[in-house]
């Protein structure tokens, strides 16, 4: 299956610059929502495991994406 955000389609052609900046903000917001709620008062030990987990699979995939361009 397909997705709007295949690194390289069918065709062989990567993503646009402009389709990468849009997938950077995109896991940005992400990272920064995550260290946000984190923060909050009343997270669970548990829930914060979890956030910190999004974090770290975040940056990856954006050390990914920096490589890739």
């Amino acid at each position: 299956m397909e997705t709007p955000f295949e690194l390289n389609d069918t065709k062989g052609k990567f993503l646009s610059q402009g389709q990468m900046g849009m997938i950077r903000a995109a896991l940005t917001s992400i990272l920064s929502n995550a260290e946000r709620v984190q923060e909050s008062p009343g997270i669970t030990p548990e829930q914060k495991g979890w956030l910190e987990l999004i974090k770290k699979d975040t940056c990856g995939i954006l050390r990914i994406l920096r490589l890739a361009s």
